[in-house]
């Protein structure tokens, strides 16, 4: 069944599987994990909606080298308990539909600074935040069918 919005236009327009399963080795709690491309590199992502901006993870910010004369302002996060000190840079990114659409956007991404990422006592993966990321996204998870289906919010 198709849900359309009060304006008759569809409520998503894509949607793409997504693994439920703990973030690494030794953790019980699962996570949402989503397959998405960042200025062009396709990465695996944790949905994290309390979480804000795209957080780069370490490797990622590696390879793409935003410089940090091009950020548009520092700012600290705390995540998992310890304080990441990064810049913010504007980057393209696209959730992958494997029904319908693809959505690219732009959002905003915290690139953590190398010494603040080290000390995080675990891996470091991508996360999709709700404040300048996802904010701008419809979206909605079907645990059901491990689906994630989204759109854009006219």
């Amino acid at each position: 069944m198709l849900v359309l919005q009060p304006s008759g236009e569809p409520f998503t327009t894509g949607a793409a599987s997504y693994s439920y399963r703990p973030e690494y080795p030794g953790l019980d709690i699962p996570k949402l994990f989503l397959q998405i491309v960042v200025e062009g590199v396709h990465v695996e992502a944790l949905l994290d909606t309390g979480s804000m901006f795209f957080i780069r993870s370490p490797e990622l910010a590696n390879h793409l080298q935003f410089p940090a004369s091009e950020a548009l302002g520092q700012q600290t996060l705390v995540i998992r308990g310890e304080r990441v000190h990064g810049t913010l840079h504007r980057v393209a990114l696209t959730l992958l539909a494997e029904v319908g659409d693809s959505l690219s956007l732009e959002v905003t991404a915290l690139v953590p600074h190398d010494d603040t990422a080290r000390q995080l006592p675990m891996p470091f993966p991508c996360f999709l935040g709700l404040f300048g990321c996802l904010e701008r996204v419809r979206f909605a998870i079907d645990p059901h069918t491990e689906m994630l289906y989204f759109g854009p919010i006219l």
